[in-house]
């Protein structure tokens, strides 16, 4: 089942309303959270038809960064919310090096804008429309 939701977390508004705008244009229905415990309490309300097919996360950020959201959702969530693929994203250059579990995948800051469009592609289906063929 292919799902068009994002959610962005990341605390830096010009980063998050970027990465926000260039996924609403290719078609996602995107939601955005200013930090961990933010994307934790939206998720939690959330139906599940409305879950994000996947979410680009930050890892420094304040009240609750990315490490301890993945921590979370991994001990509290982990036949429900831990499925949603990951996407850890960080301006840390070794991203790499860490482990971030239950992430799927890691992308560096700067993001480029194809590996975004790519990565929402392959874990949340293409919308109809798309831009990219």
């Amino acid at each position: 089942m292919e799902c068009k939701h994002v959610l962005v977390v990341d605390d830096d508004p010009g980063v998050r309303e970027c990465v926000v705008d260039v996924l609403h244009l290719e078609g996602y229905e995107v939601y955005s959270a200013i930090h961990g415990k933010d994307a934790i309490d939206q998720l939690e309300a959330m139906p599940e038809e409305k879950l994000p097919g996947c979410i680009f996360l930050d890892l420094k950020m304040p009240v609750m960064d990315g490490k301890t959201f993945l921590q979370n959702i991994e001990a509290k969530y982990p036949n429900s919310l831990a499925r949603i693929p990951i996407v850890v994203v960080s301006a840390n250059g070794n991203l790499h090096n860490l482990d971030l579990r239950p992430a799927v995948e890691r992308l560096d800051k700067p993001m480029d804008i194809d590996e975004i469009y790519r990565l929402a592609h392959h874990y949340c289906g293409k919308p109809e429309g798309s831009l990219l063929h």
